[in-house]
């Protein structure tokens, strides 16, 4: 076996480093390029389905929170993609429904929030995405530095409108964040925002393979491990199912449920039942602490962490 030991590659027309199929690696567009999570679809926890209506306020696939203005009914869902089709590359499994079934004002934003306002800041990146929709609409982006509670104020910058039509297409729109100099971070809930807003009209708006990286052009989707990726959701909601502590016992009794991941903050509980009177007591971002009282029988089936921005 031989090996080649250089100090560099560089392009045969110039100093800079050479490209690799017409992407010049750098510490952003190789492991980890995408700040988005989920981006693919592979994770509903909640559920595949919902439908909201009037004003909402929700999570419902994994990192992705939609939010409604509007009064209008919007029907959310998981759906397929026929196995083998080549209209968006490399084999994706779901893509993302947004169903606006009635409509008579108002508006639907579909965001992601990034943990960190200082992602990307002062950077020029670029946002890529496959969409279409059942008749030809616009869909809109923006992009907001959000600085945490008792912090700077909010700073937006506008984004791109691309015009989807039946078809899937691939959409770029590339932009350069504003710096965070000088501005007051607190609270640790600061975020950047990526929204896309919704055409104001019935419509039915399908999105796949969403992607945020740095660079002035957009390279191919980032496939992470199937684990990495639910780990990445699981910092922000979990779920787990099954008995997670009974006893029989007619004293009082106490019980631990770790966390799958180091969450993102301290969650706040929900248990699928809780029998006895289980008190769900947040201990941190890594341990969920469970008492209960005295009962001949109690239990607690299923549980959910909840820890988003």
């Amino acid at each position: 076996m031989s090996t080649i030991a250089v100090n560099a590659i560089t392009d045969a027309n110039g100093g800079n480093t050479t490209s690799i199929n017409n992407t010049t690696p750098n510490a952003y567009n190789t492991v980890g390029k995408n700040r988005i999570i989920n981006g693919n679809f592979d994770f509903w926890q909640r559920g595949t389905t919902a439908s909201y209506s009037v004003t909402s306020s929700q999570y419902l696939a994994d990192r992705w929170h939609m939010r409604t203005t509007a009064t209008a009914n919007v029907t959310i869902s998981r759906q397929s993609f026929t196995l083998g089709q080549t209209d968006v590359p490399n084999n994706p499994k779901y893509f993302y429904r947004w169903d606006i079934t009635s409509h008579t004002s108002g508006s639907g934003i579909l965001e992601q929030r990034i943990e960190d306002v200082s992602t990307f800041a002062g950077n020029t990146c670029t946002l890529s995405f496959y969409a279409k929709c059942n008749t030809t609409q616009t869909l809109s982006s923006t992009y907001i530095q959000v600085f945490g509670t008792g912090g700077s104020s909010d700073v937006t910058t506008s984004g791109s409108s691309f015009s989807l039509t039946t078809s899937w297409q691939k959409f770029t729109a590339t932009f350069t964040l504003p710096s965070i100099s000088g501005k007051t971070i607190a609270g640790g809930d600061d975020y950047l925002n990526i929204r896309f807003y919704m055409p104001d009209t019935v419509c039915t708006v399908d999105l796949a393979q969403v992607q945020l990286e740095a660079g002035e052009s957009a390279t191919e989707f980032e496939h992470r491990p199937y684990t990495t990726e639910l780990q990445l959701c699981q910092r922000y909601y979990f779920i787990l199912s099954g008995n997670l502590f009974s006893t029989s016992y007619s004293t009082a009794s106490l019980g631990n449920v770790f966390h799958p991941v180091t969450m993102r903050a301290t969650p706040t509980y929900s248990a699928t039942t809780n029998t006895g009177g289980h008190s769900l007591n947040p201990q941190g971002p890594n341990i969920g602490y469970i008492y209960s009282g005295t009962g001949s029988t109690s239990s607690v089936t299923g549980l959910a962490g909840d820890a988003e921005l």
